[in-house]
């Protein structure tokens, strides 16, 4: 059966910009009741002032999701808000790019604790309400959460880390009624590639997607209740280059960064 979004509570990690603002708008828009999390403040309050000219159901929260106590107070008042939780976009992220060092301890534990912990984080507040609701998690992994990248150290690690973590919890809310649909998407144009180098994806050979058009892939594959979505013609030439051709695989990539 089609999954309904219509006056179900969407809760969006990362929702002021690039792909989170996208799937905010795609979801509102859709007839969803939205919970836009993000740290950036005037961000949402632009998005604020955008759901009001569009009259979407959409409500904004500043939350820092690597903190255990910000993130059980806000969902709360989500709850308060909109009421229970039907579907969680663990969205948020950040990256860091450059050749891991003996300098690398600090940039991967921040990586991780956005990208997994913050992740753990909102799911462990709205665990109980999807699985009541028979909702659907959605974490946005990467093209790099299933191939190794280069210079993307801390990057692929958390991405990875999602990989495993939800596909596990797939199967231990199996007969709850709880799906997960993993989304796996090649290089995105949005601030994250911005804020730390675009040179990496530069030499990789990637061309972005629009966050729109991966916003839209994403809000059909949840609503097809599909369990996996890769997206992107270069991640899955990747995935299938190194499951298939390691050795190569390894070759091009290095070649592609060095030159």
């Amino acid at each position: 059966m089609k999954r309904d979004f219509r006056e179900k509570v969407i809760v969006v990690t990362g929702g002021s910009g690039g792909l989170g603002l996208a799937l905010v708008k795609k979801f509102a828009s859709e007839g969803a009741k939205v919970a836009a999390i993000d740290i950036n403040e005037p961000k949402l309050a632009e998005l604020e002032k955008l759901a009001k000219e569009n009259a979407w159901k959409v409500k904004c929260y500043v939350l820092n999701i690597t903190d255990e106590q910000q993130c059980h107070a806000i969902f709360n008042q989500i709850r308060k808000d909109l009421g229970a939780i039907y579907c969680l976009i663990n969205n948020a992220g950040i990256t860091h790019i450059g050749k891991f060092n003996k300098d690398h301890a600090v940039p991967v534990r921040n990586v991780m604790e956005v990208n997994l912990f913050g992740a753990v984080n909102c799911t462990a507040q709205s665990i109980e309400d999807i699985a009541k609701n028979s909702g659907i998690i959605i974490p946005i992994s990467s093209a790099a959460g299933l191939v190794p990248l280069i210079n993307r150290t801390a990057y692929a690690a958390s991405k990875h880390a999602m990989v495993g973590l939800f596909n596990s919890l797939r199967i231990e809310y199996l007969n709850e009624g709880v799906q997960v649909l993993m989304v796996c998407p090649s290089a995105i144009a949005t601030d994250i590639r911005k804020t730390a180098s675009e040179e990496g994806e530069k030499h990789a050979g990637m061309q972005a997607m629009s966050p729109e058009e991966v916003a839209t892939k994403i809000f059909e594959a949840a609503a097809r209740n599909e369990r996996f979505l890769m997206i992107g013609k270069t991640g899955k030439l990747g995935k299938f280059v190194h499951r298939f051709f390691p050795k190569t695989f390894d070759k091009k990539m290095l070649e592609r960064f060095e030159n």
